[in-house]
């Protein structure tokens, strides 16, 4: 066997080397931390899966925000029938993206549904493109009076898409 003339020392303590922290300190976090190098964290995850909302749109607004929606690029990707553009707007690529910010139809809804809301500043503006950076930026913008009205607003907006 390989292992048959390995003789170990007892005066050599151990250590861990490689897959260290920063302080110098071993953790399961700092050894698993390779295998997902190029993953997307998105870092405000407790907003979404601990906020209020129903079940439906708490993994519907994961599912827009990992980009896992079954839109047409998604569609095209593994081959199915999709629409070439977005069939509301006819402008652009039908993306989750687009479908939930960057569509003018959408940002309409939003800014209606803002608006009645009395946190109108909070819609999204032109140059908002992603669904993520702008539903962090819209939390993020709310004092704690207006988080969970924010938060419905969200909800209340996927639940729109959800139905349609």
């Amino acid at each position: 066997m390989l292992v048959d003339d390995f003789n170990l020392q007892q005066d050599i303590p151990d250590h861990h080397q490689g897959l260290l922290t920063g302080s110098g300190s071993y953790s399961s976090k700092s050894a698993y931390g390779p295998f997902f190098t190029g993953t997307i964290i998105f870092a405000p995850w407790k907003w979404v899966w601990k906020s209020w909302g129903p079940f439906c749109c708490k993994f519907f607004i994961w599912l827009a925000i990992k980009g896992r929606c079954w839109t047409a690029d998604r569609l095209a990707k593994i081959g199915l029938p999709h629409p070439s553009v977005y069939t509301l707007c006819d402008q652009a690529d039908e993306t989750i993206q687009h479908t939930l910010v960057a569509c003018v139809f959408a940002k309409q809804v939003w800014t209606a549904i803002f608006h009645v809301l009395g946190l109108l500043p909070l819609a999204p503006k032109l140059e908002d493109s992603r669904f993520s950076s702008w539903w962090c930026k819209t939390i993020k913008g709310c004092s704690n009076r207006d988080t969970k009205r924010a938060e419905l607003t969200h909800h209340s907006g996927c639940l729109g898409v959800v139905e349609a």
